[in-house]
């Protein structure tokens, strides 16, 4: 990272997408869902009618019915929106469900066993032929383009992996500079792989510049958050700094496959 600093006993930045907390939502106050929507409307006519159903809706009808001040789709709508994403959703436990109203234990258990049977119709198409993350940085840089906030502003990412290699929860910016400068701490990079409970990450930063080829900074870093990674048990596998594809093609860096640092 161009003038990248790495500086013990410094304040972090606040953190600007953070991975969702295990505290649920509570759900809107509502009335009754008969009285507040149509019966055409409601998500179980809507799927006997071949519509398009909402993810909330779709949840709803697991979830079957409301409590008092809670109708079915104001619940559902809370577990959706602490998930954030579908893949988010496949992660929450029996014991995080049961935190939202209405929701007991066998009900809780329900829910997880349809998310699970979904996590792994999802994982057995992954397994068909979705690349290794660690094999190939194309696919992380991007991602990187796709969620970095702008060409002028520096952000650091933080991508959780599974024991494959692949995503185990989302791509996560952990620090956002001011065009080249950026301030990166081990505690928010492994926050997130802990969070996932991740067996190693992978970080990517872009450089503003265009020229994604490591400073001596970005070595430091790597180096550093390797070193906070063996003491924790989760692997750094990968640096990859991103840059423009048609000043700089391919437009990325992967510090691993240059192999000016050990990773292993």
């Amino acid at each position: 990272m161009e003038n990248l600093r790495y500086q013990h006993g410094e304040s972090v930045p606040k953190i600007l997408k953070e991975a969702p907390t295990n505290l649920p939502s509570r759900p809107d106050k509502t009335g009754k869902l008969s009285d507040e929507v149509n019966e055409e409307d409601r998500p179980r006519e809507k799927l006997r009618a071949g519509q398009h159903l909402t993810d909330a809706e779709l949840l709803a009808i697991i979830i079957s019915k409301g409590v008092a001040g809670h109708n079915v789709l104001s619940i559902a709508n809370a577990i959706i929106k602490d998930a954030e994403t579908l893949n988010n959703l496949t992660k929450i436990g029996v014991e995080e469900l049961k935190g939202y109203p209405g929701i007991g234990d066998a009900k809780a258990i329900q829910i997880a066993a349809v998310l699970q049977l979904a996590k792994r119709v999802r994982d057995e198409k992954i397994e068909k032929g979705a690349p290794s993350l660690l094999t190939h940085p194309e696919v992380v840089a991007e991602e990187v383009n796709a969620h970095k906030m702008s060409d002028d502003t520096e952000s650091f990412f933080v991508l959780p992996i599974d024991k494959k290699c692949r995503l185990c929860g989302p791509m996560t910016e952990v620090t956002r500079g001011i065009l080249d400068s950026s301030l990166v701490h081990p505690r928010e990079v492994f926050r997130v792989a802990l969070r996932w409970a991740a067996a190693s990450v992978i970080v990517a930063h872009n450089h503003p510049s265009g020229d994604p080829t490591p400073s001596r900074e970005d070595l430091d870093v790597t180096r550093k958050l390797i070193e906070a990674g063996r003491i924790v048990a989760i692997h750094v596998t990968d640096h990859i700094i991103v840059g423009d594809k048609y000043l700089f093609p391919p437009g990325f860096h992967s510090i691993r496959r240059s192999g000016v640092i050990a990773f292993d």
